[in-house]
């Protein structure tokens, strides 16, 4: 079995997992320089982070709800994650009342952690006030008044070591410290300063929404047309390995060799368009059927304009060998009577097209007289031709045509008159081949 392409092996995978696992990194990778991403809500990885989100956010089973304990230990009512953080008031009320400890559930501490160590726009994602919030210029957890222009240090202060983070209320119940204190690495900076360094317009303008519900900015589209362009290149370069393989499979064979090679491959091109064919419509075959004949036309055309003259006549020569060669083959297969009824069949189409060729040359002769003496009428038209002499020699010209093509016509009505006594009537193929059957 030749070696042939992936699609006609269909066991044989198109990726390796190393392969796939590295063009997953790279995505990942791609979509973490984008700032914007997270805003994207057509976005297609980290579907478990965004499951546990709305787990977090809109379940409403009592078992998933936060209780907050009050100072003299008496439950207060549940209340949900998405109802206990609708403003910053709210939490800084919660913050004093009763500050969180390690005993407390840890999807509230969590939650408090993306609420604190995320950049703004990503906080404007986990909060729920979301970008409405983020674009009214409302307080955060941290205290801090956030806009859509504020650069990284005015949204997040350099804290010294150990220095409590202080809510807008000035308690310090929630004890977290910036993220230069905790020795992690800073957050991503939002703003994207241009070329000469200004300050990008205001989110509303520079996050503009679409229709679908997605953001302009985000980075996705780029991604995925540069992903097309290198699956392009990379099909090119397999492609040349391929037939850089090939060639050198063929030099290091011997004649037979590659001419069983050639039938294989023959073979199998054959049962992978016959498969293709089968799986087509009426229309669909046809229109395949047709752009296949017109690339042929147009290879054979292309190949015969690059030939010289001596190729050019080797290769017509070798053509009509070939279409003989073939023909006897379809002879030598054929019994008595099909092969009787395949001379009539020939006999007929010479004599039909004998016939038509009498017709075209028939009208050429008629174009020619009526030619003839339309251009003597236009000439005593327009130039008034008075002499006899010029008129005489337009109408011994017309008189010679009409004599010319007389004589023709009583030659061809002969000939057609001996083929109709000799054969019949008619003698299109068709009827001929009723008249045999």
């Amino acid at each position: 079995m030749p070696r042939l392409r992936w699609k006609y092996q269909r066991h044989t995978p198109r990726y390796t997992k190393k392969q796939r696992r590295l063009k997953r990194m790279a995505k990942q990778a791609f979509y973490a320089m984008c700032p914007y991403h997270n805003l994207c809500f057509n976005n297609k990885e980290d579907k478990s982070q965004k499951n546990d989100q709305k787990r977090l956010m809109h379940v409403q089973d009592e078992k998933h709800k936060i209780r907050i304990k009050t100072e003299d230990e008496s439950e207060t009512p549940c209340i949900a994650v998405e109802d206990g953080y609708t403003n910053s008031g709210e939490v800084d009320q919660l913050a004093d009342e009763d500050p969180l400890t390690d005993e407390d559930p840890p999807s509230l501490m969590s939650d408090l952690h993306k609420m604190v160590d995320l950049s703004p726009l990503d906080r404007a994602c986990h909060c729920p006030g979301g970008m409405q919030s983020l674009m009214a210029g409302e307080h955060y957890p941290d205290g801090h008044f956030i806009t859509a222009t504020e650069e990284y240090t005015s949204a997040y202060p350099a804290y010294p070591p150990g220095e409590p983070l202080q809510t807008s209320s000035g308690s310090t119940g929630i004890q977290y410290m910036s993220h230069r204190a905790m020795g992690n690495p800073e957050p991503h900076d939002v703003t994207i300063p241009g070329v000469n360094g200004e300050v990008p317009p205001p989110i509303e303008e520079h996050l503009s929404s679409s229709e679908n519900n997605d953001f302009a900015s985000c980075m996705c589209h780029i991604y995925e047309s540069m992903a097309a362009e290198m699956e392009q290149v990379r099909r090119a370069k397999a492609a040349a390995s391929r037939r850089e393989c090939r060639r050198r499979q063929l030099e290091s064979m011997t004649e037979e060799e590659k001419r069983a090679k050639h039938r294989e491959e023959a073979v199998a091109q054959k049962k992978y368009r016959q498969r293709k064919l089968d799986s087509m419509t009426d229309e669909q075959r046809r229109a395949y059927r047709a752009a296949v004949a017109e690339s042929q036309r147009m290879r054979r055309r292309l190949r015969m304009e690059s030939m010289s003259e001596e190729e050019l006549k080797a290769y017509r020569a070798e053509a009509a060998a070939t279409q003989r060669r073939k023909r006897q083959v379809q002879r030598q297969k054929m019994t008595d009577e099909e092969l009787q009824m395949h001379r009539a069949v020939e006999a007929a189409l010479r004599r039909y097209r004998r016939k038509s060729s009498s017709r075209k040359e028939t009208n050429s002769h008629r174009r020619a007289a009526a030619k003839a003496r339309r251009e003597i009428q236009l000439c005593q038209l327009e130039e008034g031709l008075d002499e006899e002499e010029d008129i005489e020699q337009y109408v011994a010209a017309a008189a010679s045509a009409q004599r010319e093509l007389d004589q023709y016509r009583e030659e061809y009505d002969m000939n057609a008159q001996q083929h109709s006594d000799m054969q019949g009537d008619d003698t299109t193929p068709e009827n001929l081949m009723v008249q045999l059957l």
